[in-house]
């Protein structure tokens, strides 16, 4: 009897990891153990490299006619071939388990190849710039990130999931602050501040996951 209750005492734990490694994002079920999940093998041909040129024009109307292909961060990024890309995943490609804290997030960011920076070290002209918020998980259990673009107009767009792409925040301003905009959509107040970030002069490498390029 001992032996039968063992072994679906052990069943029953294998049950458990599979379930937590199968958790949707946004379910913050999960330990660190979990997020150490095999990775395909990277081939460095798979990886193309993006290379801004200073703060990116605000050019809606290319991003609004294929509004459904992108999310905020391939937005902010200014990468369409990232489709719906997730923060961590710009050289794997694969969307894991996401935790919804700032470290976390931060630690995917800068995992991408992104450089955290001050206020002070602000500079469009020689580099693309970007601010990222963190809606905390509500009560249906589902956290969100969202991102913001400086562009060269000194103005912050964005893009809220599947919806176009503008320039003002939850009230209709025109974000010159953005951290002052008002951030409250639906069920997601993005209120958590988790830093400016930019482009490092040299790029980033990226693994494309859709077959799509914008004139940008």
């Amino acid at each position: 009897m001992f032996t039968v209750l063992r072994n679906i005492s052990n069943g029953l734990d294998t049950l458990r990891r599979d379930w937590l490694r199968l958790t949707p994002p946004g379910q913050d079920w999960h330990n660190e153990n979990d997020l150490d999940l095999p990775q395909p093998p990277i081939f460095k041909d798979d990886l193309k490299w993006h290379k801004p040129a200073g703060a990116p024009a605000y050019r809606p109307k290319l991003w609004d006619d294929y509004a459904s292909c992108f999310n905020c961060y391939t937005y902010a990024l200014r990468l369409p071939a990232l489709g719906w890309g997730q923060p961590g995943a710009l050289v794997s490609g694969e969307k894991g388990v996401f935790t919804y804290s700032v470290g976390f997030l931060q630690a995917q960011l800068l995992h991408d190849g992104l450089e955290r920076i001050r206020p002070h070290q602000f500079d469009p002209r020689g580099h693309h710039m970007i601010a990222a918020f963190l809606s905390p998980l509500n009560f249906d259990g589902f956290g969100d990130y969202h991102f913001y673009s400086l562009d060269d107009d000194n103005l912050w767009s964005h893009k809220l999931g599947y919806k176009p792409v503008h320039k003002y925040d939850a009230e209709g301003h025109a974000i010159t602050d953005v951290r002052a905009a008002r951030r409250h959509y639906g069920p997601h107040h993005y209120e958590v501040f988790a830093g400016y970030y930019r482009l490092p002069a040299e790029g980033v490498a990226y693994k494309p996951i859709c077959d799509m390029t914008l004139d940008i």
